[in-house]
């Protein structure tokens, strides 16, 4: 039994219902041939009797009104006296009945029986006929007619006449009723073997039908049973494909679908896990900036200190040097005074250089800082391009699983109802694939305002490099300042006998002292707008990050629902 399902269910549908075709087709033709036949049949007795059978009956029937005419004339003209009217009248009645007779003979030329039958008519006609001119001959002369001759012969010879035309008559109605009787057994027999042909084809289609709708609904119920397993996710399920009929095409086609799928899928779940752990690299990476920012933070505020402090030093000097300035006068009246002065300058101009060379040591290191937050950041960088190619290729997977869906859903709607459940099935899985290919899209976007905003901050940072080095180079010009002052106050010191005459030179030099005083608070101001600067960086350097760890997170929300929503599916 089950080899006889499984080859009904092989049995080609289009195949079957071209043979359902085919055979209503002979049907019809067969019942179509069979009518004609009859009509034709039954036109062609209809046309013998309405063209040659009808005719001769009417005719044969004028014949015999035309000769009971004649023996109604010839009756006259026996009892009556003798009228050449009526005997033209009856000569012209003779002329017309042989005319018919004879054409009569004609037409039953072709048929013996019959011809034999109207030579019988024409010779009771001709005998009944004979006997007319001697009874004129006899009527026009007057003379008194043979009783024999007049009512016996005449009579006998008009009955064997009338006889004989209804010989005719009844031979011809006979041969009509044969033809009409002819063509209702043709029409008989015409309809009972159409009745045979259709009951046959009947059966025959019944059977086929039975055997289509069994392989049909067999290969359905198969067909339903898997779209069932795949609905739960389980592409593990395998279509017959050994069957030679539409439903193994579909089946076979189903299985290269399910395939690619699978691998599809397989392929967006490896691809989940490498992007997960480049997360878990982002997210170190992210974290080690963050650690880098704060340093960089707190080095600036030292910067920032720093800077404060020397433009309030030098503030100090600059006061210091008004003072000098004011006192020259009295360095003459008060050298100890000055001696006392020369030294607290040297003093403290020792303290800035100190500090100065403890400025430059924090900016170089703040350098360095910097340049180590370029080189995580050029890493960083790097690592947001791999995301974004991981992003890319994660996309151009969904449109492929969005085409291959698409190309189900056409194959489902190709099967009709049977194919329903798979529709829905594809349906989802371009949903998913929409849904995968947007969130690809919304991390290619974080991704690429993640660079710009990094790329932001690495220019920031150079500049701020820059900036540094500058700094360093004016510390550097006020050292030397500062260690030209300290000479100065040491030449000074020994030579303070010879101020007075030198009062004029020291002017001169504290002018000269002054500028560099006022250009060291210049730089050390810039300074401190620099530190700012940098700080206001750092701050949003800080607030990029913290967009970075949000896109992170989002990122791995996104994978961890990649990953839950391809764990429902089985594959094999």
């Amino acid at each position: 039994m089950g080899k006889v399902i499984e080859t009904v269910k092989g049995i080609k549908i289009i195949g079957s219902i071209v043979i359902l075709c085919v055979v209503s087709l002979v049907t019809i033709v067969l019942t179509a041939l069979i009518g004609l036949n009859n009509n034709i049949g039954q036109q062609n007795r209809i046309n013998e009797i309405t063209e040659d059978v009808i005719p001769l009956l009417v005719s044969w029937g004028e014949i015999n009104g035309e000769i009971g005419v004649m023996r109604n004339t010839l009756t006259k003209i026996i009892d009556r006296d003798y009228d050449q009217a009526m005997v033209d009248d009856l000569l012209k009645n003779h002329q017309s009945i042989y005319a018919k007779i004879a054409a009569n003979l004609e037409k039953a030329e072709e048929n013996s029986e019959e011809l034999e039958l109207a030579n019988r008519v024409m010779s009771s006609y001709q005998k009944y006929y004979s006997y007319i001119p001697d009874v004129i001959e006899q009527r026009k002369r007057g003379v008194e007619l043979d009783q024999q001759l007049a009512f016996v012969e005449m009579a006998n010879a008009g009955n064997e006449l009338t006889q004989s035309i209804i010989d005719v008559v009844d031979y011809k109605e006979n041969y009509s009723s044969q033809l009409s009787n002819y063509a209702k057994e043709r029409y008989r027999e015409g309809l009972q073997l159409t009745l045979g042909i259709f009951t046959v084809a009947l059966v025959v289609m019944i059977f086929l039908s039975l055997i289509i709708i069994i392989g049909i609904r067999s290969s359905i119920q198969d067909f339903t049973s898997n779209l069932n397993i795949l609905a739960k996710g389980d592409f593990t399920v395998k279509f017959n494909e050994k069957m030679k009929n539409e439903f193994g095409i579909m089946n076979r086609a189903l299985n290269k679908t399910l395939d690619t799928i699978s691998s599809s899928l397989r392929l967006i779940e490896a691809d989940s896990e490498k992007l997960s752990k480049q997360t878990v690299l982002l997210s170190s990476s992210s974290g080690i900036i963050n650690t880098t920012v704060n340093e960089v933070s707190l080095a600036i505020q030292g910067v920032a200190e720093g800077s404060t402090s020397q433009a309030e030093e030098l503030m100090q000097i600059n006061e210091m040097f008004n003072n000098l300035s004011q006192h020259l006068e009295e360095i003459n009246e008060s050298v100890a005074m000055v001696d006392q002065t020369t030294n607290t300058i040297g003093i403290t101009a020792e303290n800035s250089s100190s500090e100065l060379n403890q400025l430059v040591t924090t900016v170089n290191e703040v350098e360095v800082s910097f340049s180590d937050s370029r080189n995580k950041i050029s890493n960083l960088i790097a690592s947001i391009s791999k995301v974004t190619e991981i992003t890319k290729f994660i996309s151009e997977i969904a449109q492929q699983t969005n085409l291959l869906s698409l190309n189900a859903s056409i194959e489902a709607a190709r099967a009709g109802e049977a194919g329903s459940g798979f529709a829905v099935v594809a349906t989802e899985i371009r949903n998913l694939a929409s849904q995968v290919s947007v969130s690809s899209e919304g991390i290619n976007k974080m991704m690429y305002t993640i660079n710009e905003e990094i790329r932001v901050v690495s220019e920031t940072t150079e500049n701020t490099s820059l900036i540094l080095q500058d700094q360093v180079n004016m510390v550097n010009s006020t050292i030397e300042s500062l260690t030209s002052i300290i000479g100065s106050i040491q030449l000074i010191i020994p030579q303070i006998d010879g101020i007075t005459s030198s009062i004029q030179n020291l002017n001169e030099g504290k002018s000269k002292m002054l500028l560099t005083v006022e250009s060291a608070s210049a730089v050390s101001e810039e300074n401190s707008a620099s530190a700012e600067e940098i700080s206001a960086s750092t701050v949003e350097l800080v607030a990029s990050y913290n967009e970075i760890s949000k896109s992170i997170q989002e990122l791995e929300h996104l994978i961890k629902e990649t990953n839950e929503a391809i764990s429902i599916f089985k594959l094999s």
